[in-house]
């Protein structure tokens, strides 16, 4: 279902859409509440017009469930269900949390080049150029930045930078997020959001347009100037300037409005040799002290293992792979470990919320593997009984802890891989999946500072995935003491 569905009335909550499904049937009140087991036709009432609050249509929907008695469809039963979550957070919250899990699911779909009607030959000259300077107005949709990262030239000797100016007012915050997915974690992108009102209605248009500028450099030293704009999902009506020309204008708007904006994302550490690394490692710390964190992640994160027990997967392992040199190797584990150890400190004894998810195939692997989804290439895999106590740790602190608490996904969620955490005060990092943190390869994050993007985020996290996409305390206690069991058969 579209959201221009949704706003258009399909999704109503849940009372309205009820007294729909009886009134197609021709079925009263009265007779509802009779088939229902109501003893008071005035149940159905607070019912249809949700003056009962949500525990009566929550209620409702189980006697609905248990009964079948009215007679609703399979689809509508299903529709049924969405509506009661419409009435638990209300329209705009629904609205959000399922932008939210499009954005998730966007974020892991494969790329694929697009058959432009007409336009596409611009991305040629991208992809051909030494050099590029491309500035891109408005969120211009998500396959123009799939052809646009596609095609951005790759090698050394190139050098290519991408400004883009977003809106980023009320709920289009998360899908102008979905939309640059194929380039939020290019290094040569910057993105600055505009807040609502902060600018001239005029220039605010004029950033929302879904518009390119791109100055592209040649093999024999040309610069090229092109002014493109997207008018379909596959047309893009370009021009090329003459040779020299500028949009002087438009420029001189766009560094007027520069210090109203704000960076969107904020680029992190260039991590390529062990000491940035360890620079990377206490930017996180810093990122997680006392600070109230919510995290989706598939298994066990580096922050939640003791000192003790990494310190040796470490050692072992930047020996193997020769990370780090010989004469260098104690001096860099002993400041590595003293960042660990105040990371580890922090989760486990501040009094602010410390919220993960993961998921149990994941962590079912990492028990009988002794490695992480995402494991940090130069380490070797935890021991039985190494990894045996990390799942006993999380287990007793899970119990113990009201502030920690991690949580397993249902059975029938299918979890995103890419791991996204908001650290409450300062943004949501999103982490490139499947990377094994190679520092010189693929690995890359960004961190959304947007506060409404954030707040949303938390939303989703804590009004949908926590409310209805993960198992009970009880059972996620009985499943880390299995998990437990299942690392030292291992």
């Amino acid at each position: 279902m579209s959201r221009k569905a949704e706003k258009n009335g399909l999704v109503i909550g849940f009372g309205p859409y009820l007294a729909q499904a009886l009134q197609k049937r021709g079925m009263s009140a009265s007779e509802a509440a009779r088939r229902l087991g109501y003893k008071s036709r005035n149940s159905i009432f607070r019912v249809l017009d949700e003056s009962g609050g949500y525990a009566a249509l929550e209620t409702c929907y189980q006697k609905i469930a248990k009964t079948r008695a009215l007679g609703l469809t399979d689809e509508e039963f299903r529709h049924l269900g969405i509506e009661l979550e419409v009435s638990r957070v209300g329209m705009n919250n629904f609205l959000s949390n399922r932008a939210m899990r499009c954005m998730l699911r966007e974020n892991e779909r494969a790329m694929e080049p697009i058959r432009w009607r007409m336009g596409g030959e611009l991305f040629g000259c991208i992809a051909q150029s030494r050099r590029a300077e491309i500035t891109l107005l408005g969120v211009c949709s998500r396959s123009l930045m799939q052809a646009l990262s596609l095609a951005l030239p790759r090698g050394e000797g190139t050098g290519v930078r991408i400004i883009h100016y977003l809106y980023t007012g009320g709920e289009e915050v998360i899908e102008a997020i979905s939309a640059i997915q194929p380039l939020l974690y290019a290094r040569c992108y910057t993105a600055y959001g505009l807040e609502p009102g902060s600018l001239p209605q005029q220039a605010e248009r004029a950033l929302r347009c879904g518009r390119m500028l791109a100055r592209l450099e040649d093999g024999q030293g040309r610069w090229r100037t092109f002014d493109a704009t997207q008018v379909a999902p596959d047309l893009l009506a370009v021009s090329e300037l003459r040779e020299g020309a500028k949009p002087t204008a438009l420029e001189y708007m766009l560094e007027e409005s520069l210090p109203r904006l704000f960076a969107l994302k904020v680029p992190s550490v260039d991590t390529r040799t062990p000491q940035d690394y360890l620079e990377f490692t206490r930017q996180y710390a810093e990122m997680e002290r006392g600070r109230a964190i919510y995290t989706i992640k598939l298994d066990v994160p580096i922050n939640f293992i003791h000192p003790d027990l990494l310190i040796s997967s470490v050692r072992e392992g930047f020996r193997e792979t020769g990370f780090v040199r010989e004469e260098e190797r104690e001096t860099l584990i002993s400041e590595f470990a003293q960042i660990q150890l105040a990371r580890w400190d922090n989760f486990f004894t501040k009094r602010r919320p410390t919220h993960t998810i993961f998921s149990l195939p994941a962590m079912e692997q990492f028990a009988r593997t002794g490695k992480q989804s995402d494991h940090f290439f130069a380490m070797r895999p935890y021991t039985p009984m190494e990894r045996a106590a990390i799942l006993c740790h999380i287990r007793t602190k899970c119990a113990e802890n009201p502030s920690f608490k991690v949580y397993f996904f249902k059975e029938d969620y299918q979890p995103p891989r890419t791991e996204i955490t908001l650290y409450e005060g300062i943004g949501t990092l999103m982490s490139k999946p499947d990377t094994n943190y190679d520092l010189a390869g693929d690995h890359a994050e960004a961190l959304i500072t947007q506060p409404e993007f954030c707040r949303k985020y938390k939303e989703f996290f804590t009004q949908d995935l926590l409310a209805n996409q993960v198992r009970s305390d009880a059972e996620t206690l009985e499943l880390l003491e299995r998990l437990e069991r299942i690392a030292l058969e291992g």
